[in-house]
């Protein structure tokens, strides 16, 4: 769902670069941030957070937008 708050996730099950580059743009576990334009064909995924705009790699995405484990409750329909 497009213009969705979303909540990160799992920062632990990035490559150490990729976490350390979004971390230095002040996305961290926890932060919310707010689901702009997904691209077809697994492309990119624009988000906002902070007043600013990042396009992140789809896997990049899926990754940090898990739900947090445990709390699994069926198919994802929030985005």
């Amino acid at each position: 769902m497009i213009n969705a708050l979303i909540t990160l996730h799992h920062f632990d099950q990035l490559e150490q670069p990729v976490a350390a580059r979004l971390h230095s743009l002040g996305l961290t576990e926890g932060s919310k941030i707010l689901l702009l334009q997904r691209y077809p064909f697994h492309g990119p995924v624009i988000i906002e957070s902070n007043h600013q705009r990042i396009a992140l790699r789809y896997r990049i995405f899926s990754i940090l937008t898990q739900p947090p484990r445990g709390n699994f409750h069926g198919n994802r329909t929030d985005w």
